[in-house]
């Protein structure tokens, strides 16, 4: 083929690409390395042509349309040779798409996959970046939760330090323990063996052969009650309410012996009493401090409740409070005596009167002596301390004098050494209680006011009559001073005077 019918056959292709849809043309488009072939093989003419510029790599320019050719118009498409041979060619009108046809270019090509694929990568990148974030703020949360529930469980840190020098300096390990240093005053008792603390069951072994049932009857009653051995040749504590009035008193022991007593001494104010038996060899109870207790102590009581049949019985509690101030009554609601004692929860009845309420380390602490009996209270059991009841025991063994004791146990409420009446006085509306003579002239009173006035207050409490009197003098012991308001001829005088 000659360069003439080349460039005829080139032409024709290019120009037969424009009558074809876009689809067809990319079909019709001779590939790039066809063009390169077909460029080889076209020897250079005489005179060269012009050619036209071709895209580099990497660019796509459209080929500019063919022109359109009008309908029924006659497309001659003639090419010279060397020989100067015309060849026409007469074609049927088409319909010409006025479509820009572009080059495909590998390079392009190339350039906008890698750019697509990096828009996705980053947009992928994103998500797996989001993902990782609400995966780490929920397992920081998970995290934080457990440590905000545990934190009360952990163990303090009993290490305290408030020197500020000391932080700075080497921690050195030593076997010594260390310092708590606290302004909380914190009461700790050991539970171990070196401390004497002992257990429920440790208590009541130690203590079960000192514990004795006490067996009473008289002409018209009988009764049980408890009581606990202080010495090896036979004495024995038990309460006053026990032994009071009995003919006959059998000691029962904890080994099954049975021994008749006989009274030492008791007294009816403090209701203790001391009794013996002709028996040696026993064992006594070791006595405690009962200022030494604290509310919350554990507390056992041992004793023989109802009846001879449960001898040995132990309740255990602890001391609901030390040192309670009861206000003991008679019959008709006047306050007897104050009585200080030790409340506790370990439950007693009758029979267990008189016996011992013991320490955790074995020592009698109490002796049990009542309980409120009433339907609406439970709990409330109260024994005599041994710090102010042993001194009278024991004056009591020696045959000696214990008026000066008692006031340790009961005291008798205080009085003004007066006889008086409820009265209103003439022409007001004013009542109180008026003075008829006094009892004992050394009563205080007797020196500061007379008969005839008018008590209307005392220590700024409301005398309107006798029972108010009373209440009022309830709240002292003898040898307090309060303040008396009186009328004395209508005039309102107070006056300060100590009770006996």
């Amino acid at each position: 083929m000659n360069e003439n019918e080349k460039n005829f056959e080139e032409k024709e292709i290019i120009e037969d690409s424009a009558l074809l849809d876009p689809n067809e043309q990319e079909q019709a488009k001779p590939h790039n390395d066809e063009v390169a072939e077909l460029s080889d093989d076209i020897t250079p003419a005489e005179e060269p042509q012009e050619a036209e510029d071709i895209p580099s790599p990497g660019e796509a320019e459209p080929i500019e349309p063919a022109l359109p050719i009008e309908q029924d118009a006659e497309v001659a498409l003639t090419e010279k040779n060397e020989d100067t041979e015309v060849v026409s060619a007469e074609e049927e009108p088409a319909e010409v798409i006025d479509t820009p046809v572009y080059h495909w270019n590998y390079e392009t090509e190339k350039k906008y996959t890698a750019e697509k694929n990096k828009k996705e990568h980053s947009r992928g990148a994103v998500v797996y970046a989001v993902i990782m974030t609400a995966a780490f703020l929920l397992a920081f949360a998970a995290l934080a939760a457990m440590l905000i529930w545990n934190a009360p469980f952990r163990e303090p840190d009993l290490n305290v330090n408030d020197d500020p020098a000391a932080t700075t300096a080497p921690s050195q390990s030593t076997d010594e323990p260390s310092v708590v240093v606290s302004e909380k005053v914190i009461y700790v008792k050991e539970h171990d063996p070196s401390s004497g603390v002992l257990t429920t069951q440790e208590l009541y072994s130690k203590c079960l052969p000192s514990v004795v049932s006490i067996e009473v009857s008289n002409n018209s009653q009988s009764g049980i009650g408890s009581g606990f051995i202080i010495s090896s040749d036979g004495y024995i504590v038990t309460a006053n309410h026990v032994v009071e009035d009995m003919d006959y008193i059998n000691v029962v022991l904890s080994t099954g012996g049975s021994y008749v007593a006989k009274v030492i001494d008791g007294n009816e104010f403090t209701d203790l009493a001391l009794i013996k038996i002709n028996k040696t060899g026993l064992t006594p109870l070791k006595v405690g401090r009962s200022s030494d207790l604290l509310v919350g102590d554990n507390v056992i009581a041992i004793g023989t409740p109802a009846a001879i049949d449960f001898a040995g019985s132990l309740s255990e509690g602890v001391v609901s409070y030390n040192n309670r101030v009861l206000k003991i009554t008679d019959s008709s609601g006047r306050v007897e005596k104050k009585m200080t004692v030790i409340q506790t929860n370990a439950l007693v009845n009758p029979g267990n009167s008189g016996g011992p309420l013991i320490n955790e380390y074995g020592e009698v602490v109490g002796i049990v002596s009542m309980k409120l009996n009433s339907t609406y209270y439970e709990g409330m059991c109260f024994a005599i301390p041994t710090d102010a009841a042993m001194p009278i025991i024991t004056a009591m063994k020696n045959g000696q004098s214990y008026d000066s004791l008692l006031s340790g146990v009961s005291k008798y409420p205080a009085t003004l050494g007066i006889s008086a009446k409820s009265v209103n006085i003439s022409g007001t509306s004013i009542y109180g209680v008026q003075i008829m003579s006094f009892t004992d002239s050394s009563y205080d009173i007797s020196k500061k006011m007379k008969a005839g006035d008018v008590i209307t207050q005392i220590g700024g409490q409301a005398v309107t009559g006798i029972s108010d009197l009373s209440r009022a003098l309830e709240n002292y012991d003898p040898g307090d001073t309060v303040r008396i308001t009186f009328y004395r001829s209508g005039q309102q005088m107070t006056v300060n005077v100590t009770l006996g």
